[in-house]
């Protein structure tokens, strides 16, 4: 009897411990790990009171800044793989791929030629063979898978490919962790990493990149300060931007892509026939996507995406 009262004393004096430290310690903005901002305590209004959502912040915010809290994901994942289950967190783990499930969507019928990208998850589920043109930790393809993308729209357009020959690969990064490892929450240490390859030819690094967004402009497609940080995928194009442009030659007709991420791979091998204004629709408002799209007269216009990243704007 004794004992047990020790035991229930011992166990709220820990969560004790813990629902004090939520509040002591400093809150966290943002989760290198899972590459997403963290929810912080705020005051609440009347309003949010009443309709419930200050509710669920609160929630989030106990779940986001709870102490020790990679600990415990891990924890929590590693007992799950333990016990032989092939899907933890969401993310199947397929012999040496982590696949992230992903919603359903079909792709829209746009006004302009599309590519629409598979996700790994639904390229997973017809043939999981298939699943090479894509990082193993990750949901984006890999250089390769990128190449096969800009040979489809080459035909596309009617143009010529480079072929593989005219690229010297070079690998950039043997430890690349992506969205589908931070997700699982597992240990590096139970994850094979990624190798980030690099298909370079002659002038890509004196290619000018403007990104309207902040006015800036840098040369080369490649970021290489990114593979110092958690989104090493980032190191194409330094990330994603509203509105961006890429100038290589005068004597290049105009392009213009409305893509999200999956197109940052491509993008370098289009430049070679290009000059390309880029659109990402997840951060350019409306209004700036139809002033972009009707102030030049553009001798192409794309679509590079998975199709999830346009359901707002096709489907509102």
């Amino acid at each position: 009897m004794k004992k047990d009262k020790i035991l229930i004393l011992l166990c709220s004096f820990f969560v004790l411990i813990l629902g004090a430290l939520i509040f002591i310690l400093p809150q966290k903005d943002f989760s290198e790990s899972e590459n997403r901002y963290l929810t912080r305590l705020e005051a609440p209004s009347v309003q949010s009171l009443f309709s419930g959502e200050y509710t669920k912040k609160l929630s989030a915010f106990y779940s986001d800044q709870f102490p020790l809290r990679s600990c415990a994901t891990t924890l929590y994942s590693m007992s799950e793989k333990a016990l032989g289950k092939r899907e933890i967190n969401g993310v199947i783990q397929y012999q040496n791929h982590l696949v992230a499930r992903s919603k359903e969507i079909k792709a829209p019928n746009a006004p302009i030629k599309s590519f629409w990208i598979d996700s790994k998850y639904s390229l997973f589920k017809e043939n999981p063979d298939t699943l090479s043109l894509y990082y193993r930790t990750d949901h984006h393809r890999t250089a390769q898978g990128a190449y096969n993308i800009y040979v489809e729209i080459c035909e596309s357009l009617k143009i010529t490919p480079y072929s593989e020959e005219y690229f010297s690969k070079q690998k950039i990064c043997s430890d690349f962790y992506g969205t589908a490892f931070q997700r699982s929450c597992l240990p590096k240490c139970a994850v094979t990493p990624d190798t980030i390859e690099l298909w370079r030819y002659s002038g890509d690094s004196e290619v000018k990149i403007t990104v309207h967004d902040t006015n800036k402009s840098f040369e080369g497609f490649y970021r290489l300060e990114k593979l110092e940080t958690v989104d090493k995928y980032a190191v194409l194009l330094g990330g994603n931007y509203a509105h961006a442009s890429v100038y290589s030659s005068a004597e290049k007709p105009s392009l213009l892509i409305i893509k999200d991420s999956f197109a940052n791979a491509v993008i370098p091998f289009l430049s070679l026939h290009f000059n390309i204004d880029l659109i990402d629709p997840r951060y350019a408002t409306p209004s700036q996507m139809k002033k972009i799209f009707n102030e030049k007269n553009y001798s192409e216009k794309i679509i590079i995406a998975c199709a999830e990243s346009f359901k707002t704007q096709y489907n509102s």
